[in-house]
């Protein structure tokens, strides 16, 4: 009876080993799916960052050349603004008059053909 008893034992501790096995495998797995959750929700994320950025570098880089056509329009001015008060303080400025007025011109039809 007693030896009946050591093997009901043993085989109720193998059980439980088994179940203690499978219990921690299981566990691991469902932990590998819960990490992974994450990592697409990050991904998911990080691209529409990505896509943000391309749209806000893309917006720069126009306003860069937004700035540019500016800045060249703002020295196309200037110089012509030299070239008048040159004229009005010696009267024989004729031809930077014309040099300036041809850069004014070109630079205004060049730009969205402001000149026609």
């Amino acid at each position: 009876m007693n030896q009946m008893i050591e093997i009901i034992r043993d085989v109720v501790i193998v059980l439980q080993c088994i179940t203690l096995v499978y219990s921690v495998i299981l566990l691991s797995v469902n932990l590998g799916k819960s990490a992974a959750k994450p990592n697409k929700t990050q991904n998911n994320r990080l691209d529409a960052l990505e896509a943000w950025q391309k749209t806000v570098d893309a917006r720069l880089n126009a306003g860069n050349e937004h700035f540019d056509r500016v800045d060249k329009g703002s020295t196309v001015m200037q110089n012509s603004l030299l070239a008048i008060m040159d004229a009005l303080i010696s009267g024989d400025n004729k031809d930077e008059l014309q040099r300036r007025r041809n850069d004014m011109y070109e630079y205004l039809t060049e730009t969205k053909g402001l000149i026609k």
